[in-house]
């Protein structure tokens, strides 16, 4: 019982702590968010792609395999009750999730403007689009009083037809003495990450209307 006990202790930490280590989020900058070592058990993808979303998803098998494998080395480790072979497995496990994580950033380089300043993401350009072409009456007075318009992710909503990126519009308003500054909302503008539409919200209607330019 001991062993069963210690087993499984050990093996949850490890797999938690090789989840943690080696895991990839990269699907705010047109990447991938993925999870699992040395197997991937889940992906995400939020981007636009021709019949590859099969590849994306959670795996049960992947996941499986991960906790199995790590459970066997664990089991070995105390069976043998050999101290050089424990410390050398927490080191191979060691070493192999920083070798994984340095090629991570390798072959997939984080797209943010801290490291590409002159890029930006593909939704922004969409909502700069808008912001510029739009005929929304409070965008449009906005910008003809020489306000800044801004945007703002608000949130992402999973609609089981669509995933949706949503963001409100609107500019800063200070008082007399550039005093309380507070971001005052023009319009709320959704994004579908997969066909990358552009919706403008009702508010009277609560409904989506596709914004086509």
């Amino acid at each position: 019982m001991k062993t069963v006990i210690q087993t499984t202790i050990w093996t949850i930490l490890i797999f938690i702590g090789l989840t943690l280590l080696t895991m990839k989020e990269q699907a705010e900058v047109d990447g991938i968010n993925a999870y699992g070592f040395p197997l991937t058990f889940y992906n995400y993808f939020e981007g636009k792609c021709n019949n590859c979303y099969y590849q994306y998803g959670f795996k049960l098998f992947s996941l499986l395999a991960d906790i199995g494998i790590v459970a066997v080395i664990v089991l070995l480790a105390i069976r043998l009750k050999n101290k050089i072979f424990k410390k050398a497995t927490l080191l191979i496990f060691a070493t192999i999730s920083l070798i994984s994580c340095g090629q991570t950033q390798k072959q997939e380089p984080n797209k943010t403007s801290e490291n590409n300043p002159n890029k930006i993401n593909w939704y922004d350009e969409l909502v700069l689009k808008y912001i510029n072409q739009t005929d929304n009456q409070l965008v449009r007075l906005a910008i003809k009083d020489k306000y800044s318009e801004d945007w703002v992710l608000d949130r992402r909503e999973n609609t089981g037809g669509a995933y949706y990126l949503i963001f409100h519009i609107g500019h800063d308003l200070t008082d007399e003495g550039n005093t309380d500054q507070r971001f005052t909302t023009d319009c709320w503008l959704y994004i579908d990450s997969l066909t990358r539409k552009i919706y403008e919200y009702d508010l009277p209607n609560d409904s989506l209307i596709e914004w086509k330019k």
